[in-house]
């Protein structure tokens, strides 16, 4: 359990990414001189954003049964107690238990299956970081 703890903190601790933009490549103005390609981080320069963007953050650890999967969108909805949960599995997220070693994909959900997932919440959105198989 507490390599469980250590390896779901190290994966949000490190899975935060920045939003990179490129903008266009401009000559700097010396006609023997290269393209200079700009990298934005964030939102500077976006005209039409409404705001800044959602952060993602620690949604906590829940444990139920698995009531429905969509294997196409990659969506998972978990019953744990009186709360369902929809979460999103991303190619990045990482899967482990059952009754095999080793790690495992999205096809080995099934439902009714017992899982306990670690997720991120990115505004009304949460986001499967780890699920274990029980």
């Amino acid at each position: 359990m507490l390599r469980f703890v250590a390896v779901a903190l190290a994966t949000i601790l490190f899975s935060t990414t920045l939003p990179v933009r490129v903008g266009a490549v401009e000559p700097n103005g010396d006609a023997g001189s290269s393209n200079v390609l700009r990298l934005a981080f964030g939102n500077e320069g976006d005209k039409d954003d409404s705001g800044p963007p959602l952060q993602l953050r620690n949604a906590g650890t829940v444990e139920g049964q698995v009531v429905g999967v969509d294997y196409k969108t990659g969506l998972l909805t978990l019953q744990a107690g009186r709360t369902r949960y929809d979460v999103l599995i991303l190619p990045s997220t990482n899967i482990q238990g059952g009754e095999k070693a080793g790690f495992r994909t999205i096809a080995d959900i099934a439902r009714g299956s017992k899982v306990q997932i670690l997720m991120s919440k990115r505004g009304s959105q949460y986001i499967a970081q780890m699920i274990r198989l029980r």
